[in-house]
C-alpha cells in the first residue's frame, strides 16, 4: 500500500533513510537524523511530498520530492530527494508504485518538468529501466570533481 506520510511516520522514515544512506555511495558523509527529520517535517507540512510504502504493517519504502520555480524561467520543476525500497521488497511493485505516486503529485502541483535521478550507486541499471518504463528519458550526466 502506498500513502502520504504523516508526522507519526518520521521515526520509521529515519530508519529507512539511514538504511538508504548506509547502502549508498553517500555513506562517506555523516548521516544526520535531525536534519532528515526537519526535512521530512517540512515536506509533510506542504513544502513537498513524502510517500510511504507499507507491507504487513511496516514501512518498507519511501519517496520524497519537491516542486519549485525554475531559477531562469516562469515554470516549475519537480525533483526527488530519494526513492527507496528495502532490499527485501525490491523486485515487488512498490518501487514503481512510489515512483508513480511521486509523478502524480508532481502533475497535481503543476510541475512543468518532472525529474528523477539515480546518484546513490544502488541498482543503477534496474532502476534506470523502471524509470524509462514509466516514461522518464535520460537527459544528462552528473559529474563529481575528484581532482586536486
Amino acid at each position: 500500500m502506498i500513502r502520504s506520510a504523516t508526522h507519526a511516520d518520521i521515526g520509521d522514515l529515519l530508519v529507512l533513510s539511514e538504511a538508504m544512506h548506509a547502502e549508498s555511495r553517500y555513506v562517506a558523509y555523516p548521516f544526520s537524523p535531525s536534519k532528515m527529520a526537519g526535512l521530512f517535517r517540512a515536506l509533510i507540512d506542504g513544502q513537498g511530498c513524502v510517500f510511504v510504502a507499507e507491507a504487513d504493517g511496516q514501512l518498507v519504502g519511501m519517496a520524497a520530492g519537491y516542486c519549485e520555480e525554475f531559477w531562469f524561467a516562469d515554470a516549475k520543476v519537480a525533483g526527488e530527494y530519494g526513492i527507496y525500497v528495502t532490499k527485501q521488497h525490491r523486485g515487488s511493485r512498490l518501487g514503481v508504485q512510489l515512483l508513480r505516486e511521486y509523478v502524480s503529485w508532481c502533475k497535481a502541483v503543476g510541475a512543468d518538468l518532472i525529474q528523477a535521478g539515480i546518484t546513490t550507486g544502488v541498482t543503477h541499471e534496474r532502476t534506470s529501466q523502471v524509470y524509462q518504463g514509466i516514461g522518464f528519458t535520460p537527459t544528462g550526466t552528473v559529474f563529481e570533481y575528484t581532482g586536486e
